[in-house]
């Protein structure tokens, strides 16, 4: 049973529904001395980005090395034996206590055997109901065993127990067993009749090939020298090595709404309409000041938006969703996971480099977020903020100097390339772009005159998205090529000059409905001042 690798579109989406481990109705099942010290152990490591085909088209998707297997106590302090290969590469692990109101304990490893499968995790606990292993223990062939653990539903709360027999001795000196085992069994006890713990569990058969009941476990006394390095181990490391509270919160959040187990359209019930399916997930990983976690975490909403965009027509008709609300809630789950990937990076910049999938949701924007699953939703365009916008206005331009006051418009376009996001995606300050003409007419004491600016611009700006309202600030320095044409009725003369303006200035601000932009501007040209009291154009 290699551990579990969480897979794309079942993911994390449980999130949405809060829900809860299903009682283990105690009144119908009694449990023993025995379950009491059989644990769940997670794991959980760094994310990659892998492609996913949906459709004919390949979707990016966070691919996290995380699972889950058993352990047991073997120590009444808090030494627990497990397989290797479920601890083997994890970041972050978790021990979570058998029972309904069990702790999700951080933990630790303490001592490892790669060749027999073997490790020892410690985590901080009194009281413990530690398993006995003994070197004496041993089984006879055809002799029942029960492999005892947490197989499959990582949500479940308490131990499950398989029975079969002693099949018989591999040549590498493992248990060969006769006994239907699950991914999760790994590392759980495997125990005699009279509950005395012979071997642990580490491997079935592999069901791919057509291998059904064949299971593997390492003899007890193969564990004994594994413990007696963590004994040791333990000493010159009191304390050390374990995940912070915080972490365990998030991971904890993350176990909870089905990360590690497949999750499907039903779990939807009771998906609130209202409210912000990523904003506990934020929270909690808020507080967590390991980069890569946030990350993780960031997959975690990422995936879930993917799944809820994959399956929105299913999901609408059980949660009774709208397609518009279901779209919000895709663009909120990526919102967030944009965010957590962009404070991941402001913590440790080299993530942008070593983790492709921090680079990508960092560097997501909203239209690719809308088309990533191939499928584009209706708040796509409505909740975007806009990147720039081409338009004409009216203009005014008031010579406080003469009194004089003319009348034109003006020709513009400007962009925007985000310099900092603000708190969701849809915020941001901008380098600011652009160009634009200005032309004038005026006429004074029988003197008409054109004036016409042609100016390169470049400043900063802002811009806002939300609820299908878009915005767009900005201050830029606008040096342009002036000119003035001047014709006198009276003498019958016209005059022309051309100059380069180094002072312009060009302050606007505007709101866009979908394509739809509709703006003010203030521009000093040459000294004077042009108002631009209505600016319309399209936003893109």
């Amino acid at each position: 049973m290699r551990r579990e690798v969480i897979f794309v579109g079942m993911l994390a989406v449980s999130m949405c529904v809060g829900t809860a481990a299903r009682a283990e109705g105690p009144e119908r099942v009694t449990f023993g001395v025995l379950d009491g010290g059989v644990v769940r152990v997670f794991a959980l490591g760094t994310s990659r980005v892998a492609l996913e085909e949906s459709d004919g088209q390949q979707i990016p998707v966070a691919d996290p090395v995380a699972g889950h297997g058993t352990g047991f106590f073997v120590t009444d302090d808090g030494l627990i034996m497990t397989a290797f290969h479920v601890v083997d590469g994890a970041s972050w692990l978790a021990v979570r206590l058998p029972g309904g109101d069990g702790a999700l304990l951080p933990a630790r490893v303490l001592s490892t055997s790669e060749s027999d499968d073997v490790a020892v995790l410690e985590v901080v606990t009194t009281g413990s109901s530690a398993l006995s292993i003994t070197e004496s223990s041993s089984v006879a062939v055809r002799s029942t065993v029960f492999a005892v653990g947490y197989p499959v539903d990582a949500r479940r709360r308490s131990a499950q127990s398989s029975r079969g027999i002693v099949a018989g001795l591999l040549d590498d000196g493992r248990i060969q067993l006769d006994i239907a085992l699950n991914p999760g069994n790994s590392g759980g006890p495997l125990v005699d009749e009279q509950d005395r713990v012979v071997g642990m569990v580490v491997a079935r058969g592999d069901v791919d090939s057509g291998v059904q009941n064949i299971g593997f476990a390492v003899p007890v006394d193969r564990l004994q020298p594994v413990l007696l390095a963590a004994s040791l181990a333990r000493q010159l490391s009191a304390g050390t090595g374990y995940a912070s509270e915080a972490e365990i919160a998030l991971v904890d959040e993350l176990i909870q709404h089905g990360s590690l187990g497949e999750i499907h359209v039903d779990a939807y019930r009771n998906v609130s309409v209202e409210g912000d399916l990523g904003a506990n997930v934020v929270r909690l990983a808020g507080a967590v000041s390991d980069p890569e976690l946030k990350v993780t975490a960031a997959g975690f909403l990422w995936n879930a938006a993917l799944v809820l965009l994959w399956n929105a027509g299913e999901v609408a008709n059980v949660t009774g969703m709208s397609r518009d609300q279901m779209g919000q809630q895709v663009f909120g789950l990526i919102e967030h996971a944009n965010q957590l990937a962009e404070e991941a990076i402001a913590l440790d910049a080299t993530l942008s480099q070593r983790s492709d999938l921090a680079r990508m949701l960092a560097a997501i924007d909203d239209e690719e977020a809308s088309t990533t699953s191939g499928r584009r939703t209706t708040s796509s365009a409505a909740d975007r903020s806009p990147r720039g916008v081409l338009g004409a206005g009216i203009a005014l331009r008031y010579n406080g100097n003469t009194g004089s006051l003319g009348y034109g418009g003006t020709v513009f376009g400007l962009g925007h390339v985000r310099l900092v996001r603000g708190s969701t995606n849809h915020r941001s300050i901008d380098l600011a772009i652009g160009a634009s003409v200005s032309v004038a007419m005026v006429d004074v004491q029988g003197e008409t005159a054109l004036h016409v600016d042609v100016a390169p611009e470049l400043g900063v700006g802002a811009r806002f998205g939300r609820k299908g309202l878009g915005g767009i600030v900005g201050l830029t320095w606008a040096p342009g090529l002036y000119a003035v044409r001047l014709h006198d009725t009276i003498a019958g003369e016209t005059y022309a000059d051309t100059a380069f303006d180094a002072t312009g200035m060009h302050l606007y601000a505007g709101l866009s409905l979908q394509t739809i932009h509709v703006g003010v501007g203030l521009r000093v040209i040459s000294g004077v001042l042009w108002a631009e009291p209505l600016r319309l154009g399209f936003a893109f």
